[in-house]
């Protein structure tokens, strides 16, 4: 349904407007102060938030990020407790889902995330 524009077998469950409303990136260029703590342990240069209304979204800078490296800018998801996460790339027409078992230290889980959507990406192209 988020892949298609908020419609579901031909049902009308989401206006457009609703679905481009929640991908809208509400807090700009500012980091996730949690994520930006998480990068500087590691090393990597703090992302972007990129947060919308419920959805976490992927952006246009390159870095970790959950949603891999290779999808495209309007990717749109969330995650759960470590060990879920989904997302949908409109560009490519792509949604992932990922459920797992047990949770993993925040950075080592940012990196398995990235790495499978990467795989998930390079296999569906």
């Amino acid at each position: 349904m988020c892949r298609q524009g908020g419609a579901l077998d031909g049902a009308r469950i989401l206006s457009p407007a609703t679905l481009e409303l929640s991908r809208r990136n509400w807090t700009g260029d500012k980091p996730n102060e949690l994520y930006k703590v998480l990068a500087h342990k590691r090393g990597w240069q703090p992302s972007p938030a990129y947060i919308g209304l419920g959805f976490s979204l992927r952006g246009a800078v390159h870095c970790h990020h959950m949603f891999g490296t290779l999808t495209s800018p309007s990717t749109f998801g969330n995650y759960g407790a470590g060990s879920a996460l989904f997302w949908v790339d409109p560009e490519r027409n792509v949604t992932f889902v990922c459920l797992t078992a047990g949770v993993m230290e925040s950075n080592d889980n940012i990196e398995r995330f990235q790495r499978l959507s990467d795989i998930a990406i390079g296999a569906a192209e």
